[in-house]
Formats: structure tokens, C-alpha cells, sequence
């Protein structure tokens, strides 16, 4: 409608990639077809037509096309239905990916290909493995063969707090399942499989209701229900996932036979607001995806939605199409040598435990388990392998390297077993590198990257010197910030020196703790007798005034986000608020022999800092090398008294205090501080 009006009113033509048309069908280039092209494929499959009888107007107006479009595409389907072919976009793939001659041109299509992703946390990864890929190839040269093998975890792609999240879920999960079996076990006639796990599971979130009708079920109904797909399997856009499943009467599934609940109800509108209601209610336990796909027209392409970046296959396909056109490869039709191979994470795992590999990872402690375990579920729970360690990495990439030769067999008791061919004779070699490994960290945890969105004020106050400090406060709940009365250092960060000497005083007592949460919810200003709910507290403290940087003031790695009507004069002032991580550290020295920490801020240039620190007299440490989180380090001499041999580590933190906190290969982190880093040869 805007394109029309824009052509009629004005005599304009808007541009196709300033308009949002859903599925517009495409006309030429690439040899596939879009949906609305296919749902009018389908239509002349079922009504046993020809192309060339379509009536045009009537199609355009049914699948909401654009008339000439659609004219387009029937011509393009041939004079009758037998000529229907999809194609292969391999094809168009590998024309393209043949006609890239430099190394610009292939990181242009590369490009291309990651920018058709939508996730940016994928898009970030495929970047990171394109520029590891070109690093290898100028390292070894152009391989023979590539073996992929792709995180099925969410930290691998949603950061360290979803994979959190992930594991609780997963304990939750197993907690459930637990409990569920013990109700089988203890009601007769229940069968223990897995199918009726899910019937439970299904049972207890719909609350004791078939899914469809409403009516009660209980265990021993169980041989009249089904567990049923919402979107069919029929459907090739359905999934096996839970939320995709409810448990239902059999006569209420055959009524719904092949259709969504909203194609099979909506008709009738008394029971479809009855079954919405249902789905829809507060005390629902439904999942707002399972709610979704129960009600909605679309479930179908949301289920499609839902899958489309969980599965692997779909980062898979996009690092397969990245190596072929990195190395000119086929992409992988029946005419093509095949070069790249996927790696299941099942065919790692049968290899670890065939030739008991997660035995390599494990600590001194867990080997005495396994030595001391009494069964076999004993021995499995040790042998599961140590994420910990973060040479697991390496021992992946070594069973990586033999999937392609894992073979499946039967033992004397007719179990299944798996084997591969050459990890016998290569395991000494391997256990020698393993030991000498270090991991390295390319990919930063996306969480570290991200800034604190806190709101901080500004505040003065006079320290015990007669100096003025400069105060980054927030308002904080006093009785969740201050409710464990054993915590005084939390106390003595109250700005206001009334209440916090007042505290501090109360707290010398030591009272239970109930009585002293009960003397906060009642808690009034020792001077001005008004009650205090929230109290301001000091969350960092600086020597020096603000500075003015890009007309903003600076404190540190924070920066002030107040309104302002001219250069450096605010209208509202002491909105800081974190702005990025800082650069890293520096160690400098006046002479002596102690070394400081020196923080480089994100705002800062670091050549800048550099020669302020010499122009003071200070010596800088390797010639001002900055260290930061993730950096890789070594040291000639054994640390933390020994405890620690010489050899390499990783930096997790650098605090103001002078501590470093340092990771091993194996995953194990300590504290050392800096100055004994530095005389061990850091």
C-alpha cells in the first residue's frame, strides 16, 4: 500500500530493501522456492492442474501475492506439474564459491554468509572460527581433510549465565525424573519406561487434565491416552521436544488427527474460548512455548522458529559452507569429493569411554575414588569427563581426529561396544602431548564483556588525612544490605556517618540475628529520628576529582551520563555509570623494589599512560606490557611456595590490592600476589 501510494501521490519508487513484504516470492536468482510459492505448488498438486490453468487473480488474492509476481513464478514451473524441481542450492553454492580467486574475495562471501545470521552471539563464533581457520592454514597449509565437531551446551553460545541456568535446569530435571520413577515403582501396573516418565512428567504440568478436553486422568487411565504432538510429526517443521508434547485422551488425539489444535477447534468457537481459557489460565503451568503452539495459527513456523538456532546442524551447515569456500572445496553434492565431515559428540564420548580417556583428566583425589569405588555406577561418576580441566579441549580434538574410524561391536554378553582404529598405538604419544598442552582462551565469556548498567551518584567526604575522597554511591535496601549483622565490612560502607557509627556500635553485641533484622525493620536516624528503609553506599572511592573527557566527566572507569546544555556544564550531574572493562593492568615502580598495579581504562590511550608513568620517574615492568583478564603468562620459578611449579597459567583477575588470581591447564585458581609473580620471573 505505501509503494502504491509513494508511486500515485509523488511518482516515487521505494526501494525493495526499505519494505517489509512477508515471503515475497522470488522470481529469479537462487534455484529454491519460497513459502508462498510452495503452498501455490501444492495447490495445483491438489487440485491436479496445470501451471498454465491457474486462474491468477484468484491465487494472488487467496495467498495474498502480488499479481505480476505470481505470473513470474508460474511461468517458471513449466507448461505442466511433472516439471516441478526445487533444484539444489548446493549448486548455486559451488558456482559461486569456484569463481572466488583471492583471498578478498573469499572473506567477502564469508562475510555474506555470516551476515545472514541472525543470533550476534553465532555470528561472533563463526567469525572467530573463519579467522582460527585462516590462522591454521597459513600455520600447516591447505588440509587434505577437516573434522568439525559443535558445542551442543548453551555457554558455548549464550554466555556463562544461561549455561548456569542450563545446569540447574538439568539438575532440576534429574531431580524430577527421580521422583517420577519412585511413583512408578510404587504404583501397581505401571510400566518403568520411558514413555510413561513423559506421561507424568505431561501429567503434572497439565494438572491432572487431558490436554485437549479437560477431563481428569489419572496413572491407571493411562492405557486410554497418548502423548500427542501439537504440531504433528507429519509436519516436517515439528520437533520431539517436550514442549511440543501434552498427554491426551486416544479419542480426542483421533479427533484431532493430523492438525494443529488451532486448524481443529478454532471452528467451533464455544469449545476454542473453552480450550484458550484453559491454556491461558494463571494457575496454568504451561510454558509460554507450549501456550503458543497450543493456541496460535502460525504454531507451525514457530515450532520452526523455536529449532532454528538450537540445533547444531544449523551452525553445521553454515561452518561447512565457510571451509569449502576457504579452500575451494565442492559443497558436498554427489559430483564432489567429500572433504568435511561433522563429528557427532555421541562418537567422542564412545571413544572416551572405550579406551577410559577421562581417566587423563582426572585430579589425584577423584583417580582414589575411582580406586575405592565399589560399583560400576560408582566408577561411570568418575569417569565422567572433568569440564574442570580445561585440557579437555585437547583430549576432544584428539577423539575428534578418529571418529571417522569408530567401529561398533558386541562383546562376549552381547552389550554393545565401540573401538576405533590407530588410538592404540597413539595413546602414549597423545598422554605425552596432553601433559604438555596449555589451553588458550580465544573467545572471551560474553557476560565479562557486557557493561554494568548501575546508576552511581557522586559524592564528597573528607577522609581521617583532611583529603577530599570522591564517592561512587547507590541506594541499597538496609535490611538486605546490612540484615547479617556478622558482616561489619558491609557497615562501614554506609556513607552517612551517623548511621554507620551507630551500627557498627549496635553490632558490637553480636545479637541474634533475628533480633537485629527485627531492630532494622524498625530502624530511625540516631540524629533526625525519621525511619531509614534504604541508605547510600560507597561502591568505589577515588583520590582525584573528576576529569573531563569527550565534554564528559570521568572517575575511573566510569563515566557521567548527566544532561548537559553546554561543554562541561551539566544540567544534572553524578549520573556515572560503568563503561566498559578497563584495557588491562601495568607495573611500575619508583625505584624501590615494590611494584604497583596501574589501571589502563577503557578511555584511556594506553601510549598516553605509558609516558605520563615515565615522565613520573617510574620504571614499567617489560617495557609497560599489559596484562588482562584471559592473558596467557609463565613463570621460571615455582610460586605460592612451591606449590605451584614453573610453567605457564592463566589471568583471571588483577586486583588493586596487588592479588592475581591465576588458573592452571587443569582448571584449578589461586591467588599470588604481584610482587611474587615478578621475582619468579613473570
Amino acid at each position: 500500500k505505501l509503494k502504491k501510494w509513494a508511486k500515485t501521490a509523488f511518482g516515487l519508487d521505494i526501494h525493495h530493501f526499505n519494505m517489509e513484504v512477508p515471503y515475497k516470492p522470488k522470481t529469479g536468482g537462487r534455484d529454491r522456492y519460497c513459502r508462498p510459492a510452495l503452498r501455490v505448488m501444492a495447490q495445483i498438486l491438489l487440485e491436479g492442474i496445470n501451471p498454465s490453468d491457474v486462474t491468477i487473480e484468484a491465487m494472488a488474492q487467496r495467498y495474498k501475492l502480488d499479481s505480476n509476481e505470481l505470473t513470474q513464478m508460474i511461468e517458471r514451473l513449466g507448461e505442466t506439474w511433472e516439471g516441478f524441481h526445487p533444484g539444489d542450492p548446493r549448486n548455486y553454492n559451488k558456482a559461486v564459491v569456484q569463481s572466488l580467486q583471492t583471498p578478498a574475495d573469499k572473506r567477502r562471501y564469508v562475510d555474506s554468509v555470516i551476515g545472514s545470521v541472525n543470533n550476534p552471539v553465532v555470528r561472533h563464533r563463526l567469525t572467530v572460527f573463519y579467522n582460527e581457520l585462516v590462522k591454521l592454514e597459513q600455520q600447516f597449509g591447505k588440509p587434505d581433510e577437516i573434522i568439525l565437531e559443535f558445542v551442543r551446551g548453551v555457554e558455548g553460545l549464550q554466555g556463562a549465565k544461561n549455561a548456569l541456568e542450563y545446569e540447574q535446569m538439568i539438575k532440576a530435571n534429574q531431580k524430577a525424573n527421580d521422583s517420577f520413577r519412585e511413583n512408578i515403582e510404587n504404583t501397581p501396573g505401571l510400566v518403568q519406561n520411558k514413555r510413561t516418565l513423559e506421561m507424568l512428567k505431561l501429567l503434572k504440568e497439565q494438572q491432572g487434565m487431558c490436554a485437549y478436553t479437560g477431563q481428569r486422568i489419572t496413572p491407571a487411565d493411562f492405557s486410554m491416552c497418548e502423548i500427542d504432538h501439537i504440531v504433528p510429526v507429519s509436519n516436517l517443521l515439528s520437533t520431539d521436544s517436550m514442549y511440543n508434547k501434552v498427554l491426551c485422551y486416544k479419542t480426542a488425539n483421533q479427533e484431532k488427527g493430523k492438525q494443529t489444535p488451532y486448524r481443529w477447534l478454532h471452528h467451533d468457537q464455544d469449545r476454542w474460548r473453552e480450550f484458550v481459557a484453559r491454556v491461558t489460565a494463571k494457575h496454568s503451568l504451561y510454558s509460554k512455548k507450549k501456550q503458543a503452539l497450543l493456541i496460535r495459527e502460525d504454531a507451525p513456523e514457530l515450532v520452526e522458529s523455536y529449532n532454528a538456532l538450537a540445533e547444531t546442524a544449523y551452525v553445521a551447515r553454515l561452518a561447512q559452507q565457510i571451509v569449502n569456500a576457504q579452500f575451494g572445496w565442492g559443497q558436498q553434492t554427489k559430483a564432489d569429493q567429500r572433504h568435511v565431515f561433522v563429528c557427532d559428540g555421541k562418537e567422542t564420548a564412545r571413544i572416551r569411554r572405550a579406551f577410559k580417556l577421562n581417566e587423563l583428566l582426572l585430579t589425584g583425589e577423584q583417580k582414589k575414588k575411582l580406586h575405592d569405588a565399589d560399583s560400576v555406577e560408582q566408577q561411570r561418576a568418575v569417569w565422567k569427563k572433568n569440564r574442570d580441566n580445561n585440557r579437555h579441549h585437547a583430549l576432544d580434538a584428539y577423539c575428534i581426529s578418529y571418529s571417522r574410524s569408530i567401529k561398533h561391536y558386541k562383546d562376549e554378553a552381547g552389550r554393545d561396544r565401540w573401538t576405533a582404529d590407530g588410538v592404540t598405538e597413539s595413546l602414549h604419544q597423545m598422554k605425552t602431548m596432553l601433559a604438555e598442552v596449555f589451553p588458550r582462551e580465544i573467545v572471551q565469556d560474553k557476560q565479562r564483556l557486557l557493561p554494568d548498567e548501575t546508576i552511581y551518584g557522586l559524592k564528597t567526604r573528607q577522609n581521617e588525612a583532611g583529603k577530599t575522597e570522591y564517592c561512587l554511591t547507590v541506594h541499597k535496601n538496609l535490611l538486605d544490605y546490612v540484615g547479617d549483622n556478622t558482616n561489619r565490612k558491609r557497615i562501614r560502607n554506609i556513607f552517612d556517618d551517623d548511621i554507620r557509627q551507630d551500627l557498627l556500635e549496635q553490632s558490637e553485641a553480636r545479637p541474634l540475628a533475628k533480633d537485629w533484622q527485627a531492630f532494622l525493620k524498625t530502624y530511625r536516624h540516631p540524629k533526625r529520628q525519621s525511619p531509614v528503609k534504604r541508605v547510600v553506599v560507597v561502591e568505589s572511592v577515588f583520590d582525584e576529582a573528576p576529569t573531563v573527557v569527550n565534554q564528559r566527566f570521568v572517575l575511573g572507569e566510569y563515566k557521567d551520563f548527566g544532561v548537559y546544555n553546554q561543554p562541561n556544564k551539566p544540567v544534572t550531574r553524578g549520573q556515572y555509570k560503568h563503561t566498559k572493562q578497563n584495557r588491562g593492568q601495568l607495573f611500575s615502580r619508583n625505584g624501590g623494589d615494590k611494584w604497583e598495579v596501574v589501571q589502563v581504562y577503557a578511555h584511556e590511550n594506553l601510549e598516553t599512560v605509558k609516558q605520563t608513568l615515565q615522565k613520573q620517574g617510574k620504571h614499567l615492568y617489560l617495557g609497560g606490557t599489559v596484562f588482562y583478564s584471559t592473558c596467557p603468562i609463565s613463570v621460571d620459578q615455582p610460586i605460592k611456595k612451591g606449590a605451584f611449579p614453573a610453567g605457564k597459567y592463566t589471568v583471571r583477575t588483577i586486583r588493586a590490592d596487588k592479588q592475581v588470581k591465576l588458573e592452571t591447564a587443569e582448571g584449578e585458581q589461586f591467588f599470588v600476589h604481584a610482587q611474587e609473580l615478578i621475582e619468579a620471573g613473570l
